[in-house]
């Protein structure tokens, strides 16, 4: 087994992390695909879709420092654990939104997580730390 690398695991995945949220905000900030609204299921003509306004700046630094800290965390157990890689990134995703999102604040860029965000965010979370890196 390689020897691990503490500081390059943490650097990779806070990268990781920010990109991880980055791509989640994106995720978030979609409208609904044709047909999720409730207007369009009862048949009745679909309202025109709010224009999409910038989030508050604090919600933005509590996503991205929230990134960036749980993809430190995530790029320190890679180091150390490899095979927690393993299917462990888009599981990682689902807790660490469990867990957050009860302690969001109030104004928060995102009253509500999409469903996949967090799938998402572990997929690119574990995606760019092994670009950044690599498989070991």
């Amino acid at each position: 087994m390689a020897e691990p690398r503490p500081l390059i695991g943490l650097a990779a995945g806070a990268l990781a992390g920010l990109i991880a949220a980055a791509a989640l905000a994106a995720i978030e900030a979609a409208p609904p695909p044709a047909g999720e609204t409730a207007a369009e299921e009862d048949g009745a003509e679909p309202e025109a879709l709010p224009a999409v306004t910038a989030p508050p700046a604090r919600g933005d630094r509590v996503r991205y420092i929230a990134g960036a800290v749980l993809g430190g965390i995530y790029g320190l157990i890679a180091e150390y654990k490899p095979e927690a890689r393993d299917g462990f990134a888009p599981t990682f995703g689902i807790a660490t939104a469990a867990l957050l999102d009860p302690l969001a604040p109030e104004d928060a860029a995102v009253e509500e997580t999409h469903p996949a965000g967090p799938l998402a965010f572990g997929a690119v979370l574990e995606g760019i730390r092994a670009l950044i890196a690599g498989r070991r």
